[in-house]
């Protein structure tokens, strides 16, 4: 017998509520699909990517969906940073030496990558006293020069490309990294610097002269993952202290970021702006 039309609502609302209801008793509700999270990757990236920065940071969230925060600094104190337990989860170094030194901490999550190469230039100010137009013009008298500091990659690898040249030169002032060369020689304290060909600058307060290849220096830029640290309590007598202790564990989010700058998308960028591909 066929159920009048009204009846057959009254029959469906019915069985709707007693399902709703047991659902409610067995405190059960309906799922929803879940989105992924995006992850947020820090970079403690050395001083010669920050003109490659952003770029390189809209690549990879376009490319992965997560996020990624730079930290830009020189290569040796970004590495003690995470030498003290900095949350980064990749390094980024002008050279090895520091990343050596983030693996002695126990703080590489895996192989250090190089993902890009660049050679040095010199940078003179627009506002120069005197006439450079070479490496050994950087000795003479009156010149005001501006060098990375010892162990900071780039005045290392200038010291290294002026020994090779034969040149003997008296900085005025010695640089933690490279953006601090840039600056003085754009604002016009000192005549020149050495400073990486890849750097960005002003071409209305500086111009770049080239270093011939056969005096000149390759510096190779090493990225690797980070291992996370645990906070935990060391004890002292009747005195508790929160101490840093490094993992050494895998960091999955760290490793694509490197996976990625070793990528055909993010070589783009580095060739864009300056850089070379490793060989």
């Amino acid at each position: 017998m066929r159920l009048p039309r009204l009846a057959f609502v009254t029959a469906f609302v019915a069985a709707l509520l007693v399902s709703l209801g047991s659902c409610a008793e067995t405190g059960v509700t309906p799922t929803q699909p879940s989105t992924p999270r995006a992850e947020t990757v820090r970079v403690y990236a050395a001083s010669s990517l920050s003109g490659a920065a952003i770029d390189l940071r809209d690549a990879y969230e376009a490319a992965s969906g997560n996020n990624a925060v730079f930290e830009i600094a020189g290569s040796p104190q970004l590495a003690t940073q995470i030498e003290n337990g900095a949350p980064a989860d990749v390094f980024v170094s002008a050279d090895i030496a520091n990343i050596d030194r983030v693996t002695a901490a126990n703080r590489a999550a895996g192989t250090p990558v190089v993902v890009a190469r660049t050679f040095l230039a010199i940078l003179v100010s627009a506002k120069s006293r005197v006439s450079i137009g070479s490496l050994s013009d950087l000795a003479q008298p009156g010149a005001l020069i501006a060098l990375g500091a010892p162990g900071v990659p780039v005045g290392d690898y200038a010291r290294a490309s002026l020994e090779r040249a034969g040149v003997r030169v008296q900085p005025v002032t010695f640089e933690a990294n490279v953006s601090g060369i840039v600056a003085k020689v754009q604002l016009g304290e000192v005549d020149a610097g050495i400073v990486y060909r890849s750097d960005p600058f002003d071409p209305a307060l500086a111009k770049q002269v080239t270093i011939p290849a056969s005096v000149n220096v390759e510096a190779q830029l090493s990225a690797v993952a980070v291992s996370p640290v645990n906070t935990g309590v060391k004890q002292e007598g009747s005195l508790s202290t929160d101490v840093a202790q490094t993992t050494g564990e895998l960091n999955a989010a760290g490793q694509s970021f490197v996976s990625f700058l070793a990528s055909p998308n993010a070589q783009a960028v580095f060739k864009k702006h300056g850089f070379e591909i490793p060989l």
